[in-house]
């Protein structure tokens, strides 16, 4: 009994020590070492130069001189007044609209929804465009540019120069050269609306005048 203890004994304290080899921690490298300690350092020598920056900005706002703003906003303020004054006046060329409806509404809707891409795409190309094609290639927001996708097998644009064009959504075929002339002509040049032709709604959008005050420019 006593040797089975004693050789029980010697195998469980074994067993411990050989438990305790295997799960020794193992001393830290030098390289390791090193590595944490190059990390700290970049670390305050990074935050050490925000602080300076920061420092330099602050010093230079507080030293920067003010007293011209005043009178240089005053400036801008009347240049901007005359600008506007000569919006009100009708000195820049604009476009005058009257959307007054001509018995349409879901018709109408479509076409007021491509007129507002077709003056986007005249601000950034200074021309109205020929094609949905080139409406497609504004990149418009998503929702947008569906709408577009679905007014191309819907509708139509028919350039009559760079700056007018028609816009009609219910299969309007475009009369020859002289019946077309003897319609725009009918039609007011200085303001797009809605016209109804032979049972079709047609969208004018005529070329931009001078002389059109700002007030006057759309009318519900």
């Amino acid at each position: 009994m006593l040797q089975r203890k004693t050789q029980n004994e010697c195998g469980s304290r074994s067993t411990f020590l050989r438990l305790i080899e295997e799960y020794k921690v193992q001393p830290i490298g030098r390289s390791w070492i090193m590595s944490i300690g190059l990390g700290l350092v970049v670390s305050i020598l990074a935050v050490a130069a925000c602080l300076t920056l920061v420092r330099s900005l602050g010093n230079r706002l507080r030293s920067a001189d003010y007293s011209e703003v005043p009178v240089k906003l005053e400036a801008l303020h009347k240049q901007l007044d005359y600008v506007l004054e000569l919006a009100r006046r009708g000195s820049f060329p604009s476009r005058r609209f009257d959307h007054s409806s001509v018995g349409a509404p879901l018709v109408e809707a479509k076409l007021l929804e491509i007129r507002r891409d077709v003056s986007i795409y005249d601000s950034i190309h200074h021309r109205l465009p020929v094609s949905f094609e080139e409406l497609e290639g504004m990149r418009l927001p998503s929702n947008w540019e569906k709408n577009v996708e679905k007014f191309e097998w819907e509708c139509q644009i028919f350039p009559l120069t760079a700056d007018s064009s028609i816009l009609n959504c219910d299969s309007w075929h475009r009369p020859d050269e002289n019946q077309l002339n003897t319609l725009v002509h009918s039609f007011d040049p200085q303001t797009g609306r809605f016209y109804k032709v032979r049972g079709h709604v047609l969208l004018f959008i005529p070329p931009p005048t001078v002389g059109i005050p700002l007030s006057a420019k759309t009318k519900n």
